[in-house]
């Protein structure tokens, strides 16, 4: 099955919201596509400084949230401390869950899929990270 014109949509604003990372798109086979930006900023609190986000475009975006999304695996708090609430590791991420990684857990509550977008989400993940 193709990609749904939403989401190619989706992975164009992803490239100009994004446009010093690489994206890399898997079709899952349902119409919904995984999808992978490299690199992008953690923020000061961890290390390393960049790292990769994966996350799922599902097949009836925008209606559906996009949740949740994955970092590095090897995500750590630059002052030694516990990760904290809303990152949980290791899980398996990715088709199937092969892929080893952070999982950040950011669910939008109050959806409105005429604003909600897979940057926007993607923004809102990595700002929150930034103010860790």
């Amino acid at each position: 099955m193709a990609l749904i014109e939403d989401i190619q949509t989706a992975i164009g604003e992803l490239s100009v919201t994004f446009p010093g990372s690489s994206i890399t798109v898997e079709e899952s086979g349902d119409g919904s596509a995984w999808v992978r930006l490299e690199p992008v900023p953690t923020g000061k609190a961890f290390t390393p400084s960049t790292t990769w986000l994966l996350f799922q475009i599902p097949y009836n975006y925008p209606d559906a949230d996009i949740y949740p999304h994955f970092v590095t695996p090897n995500l750590k708090r630059a002052d030694g401390a516990l990760l904290g609430e809303g990152l949980h590791q290791p899980v398996g991420a990715g088709p199937g869950g092969a892929i080893q990684a952070t999982q950040v857990s950011r669910r939008t509550n109050q959806l409105d899929a005429g604003t909600h977008t897979a940057a926007g989400k993607a923004l809102k993940v990595l700002q929150w990270l930034e103010e860790r």
